[in-house]
């Protein structure tokens, strides 16, 4: 039997166009990217291999292109989507995390406070936007999950077919 939601909420509307938007900055993002080393190369951009974290940024934006679509129609695997793709960036996050610390240069002796203080900074900024990525995420799944729970929608209501 098929579920159906009365009505749309507006910040489930509002995560519909933020779920598209991230996906649309992704991509033209990446194809600047593209256009800006080859024009400074002045050569054919080599195609390297893709990385697994790559790859798994690359899944959570068409998991996140697909739970936008599934939430605008209000159905339940909007969360199953919103959910994978959580894990996801949870998994990437705690991949990336020791990377992104270990190339970053060594601080510099206190003696230098304004530098001390601007890499300190950098990298607190940097860890809480990480951090702060991840807690809206959470947040987004959190709120799908309960606007398309099973009590939220209404039984649809089958024709009564005529007796002959």
């Amino acid at each position: 039997m098929t579920h159906v939601c009365t009505k749309r909420p507006l910040l489930a509307t509002i995560i519909c166009f933020y779920e598209v938007f991230v996906v649309v900055l992704v991509i033209a993002c990446y194809f600047l990217q593209l256009h800006l080393a080859s024009s400074i190369t002045h050569a054919a951009v080599s195609h390297h291999p893709m990385s697994l974290l790559a790859a798994v940024s690359w899944l959570g934006y068409l998991l996140a292109l697909a739970a936008a679509i599934t939430l605008w129609k209000m159905q339940r695997s909007a969360f199953y989507l919103l959910a994978a793709r959580f894990g996801l960036s949870l998994v990437s996050f705690l991949i990336a995390l020791p990377h992104l610390f270990a190339h970053w240069p060594a601080l510099p002796p206190k003696s230098d406070g304004a530098i001390y203080l601007t890499l300190i900074a950098i990298r607190c900024a940097t860890g809480a936007l990480f951090v702060g990525g991840l807690v809206l995420s959470a947040a987004i799944v959190w709120y799908v999950y309960g606007i398309t729970s099973p009590k939220n929608f209404l039984p649809t209501v089958s024709e009564p077919t005529p007796s002959a």
